[in-house]
């Protein structure tokens, strides 16, 4: 009987050894398709409408939906070609880096290291600071963000900035959007998501998860 439960104990990990590695294969395959298909063609439309926006309205705003889009498809690279057992810290020191250096902002982080969660719950919160981090830079021209992640009673990321703030009632279309995308991931995690903003007093983001 001993070795009948051991002899299981060994097929069921080799099964699940299996599992995971077909799960990184198709995950590093559509990654791949990605990469050499939809975001090729969407940096030659980028390339396109940035030579013809010169003076062209529509061109720009193609340019600039392109290079949203080109940002999205590189993100979901990064994402399915990650390891499925990255630290949290890791993916978001990488993250919100590439962010910063995209809008020349100086980052302070203070990141617990070797935090580990679900990789659904990882990219969520890595997407909430991405964001989070892009607004600062976008919206309240902040030149420093502070990135903060704890897990000690409970996890909890915080981004803020030393940006323009605003009145979050009032915020503009392009902001409510952002702000309701990294609402809706939080509370699709059971998150408590806190923001508090003034104009003049920066921006402050908190996620705390259960």
């Amino acid at each position: 009987l001993v070795l009948l439960a051991g002899a299981a104990r060994e097929i069921g990990r080799y099964w699940r050894g299996l599992a995971t590695v077909a799960v990184l294969e198709e995950r590093r395959r559509i990654a791949w398709d990605l990469h050499d298909g939809l975001a090729q063609e969407l940096a030659f439309i980028l390339r396109r409408a940035k030579r013809a926006g010169e003076g062209d309205a529509i061109a720009v705003q193609v340019a600039g939906a392109a290079e949203r889009a080109l940002a999205d498809a590189r993100r979901a690279v990064a994402a399915l070609t990650r390891p499925l057992d990255e630290p949290l810290d890791f993916a978001l020191a990488q993250a919100v880096e590439e962010v910063a250096d995209r809008f020349g902002q100086k980052l302070d982080l203070d990141l617990q290291p070797n935090v580990h969660v679900d990789p659904l719950i990882r990219e969520d919160l890595v997407r909430i600071a991405r964001e989070a981090v892009a607004n600062a830079a976008r919206h309240g021209r902040a030149p420093t963000v502070r990135v903060e992640l704890s897990n000690r009673s409970r996890l909890r990321l915080t981004i803020a900035d030393d940006g323009a703030g605003f009145q979050p009632h009032t915020a503009n279309r392009h902001e409510r959007f952002g702000l309701v995308s990294m609402q809706e991931r939080a509370h699709a995690l059971h998150a408590d998501f806190h923001l508090t903003s003034t104009p003049g007093g920066g921006t402050q983001i908190q996620v705390t998860l259960p």
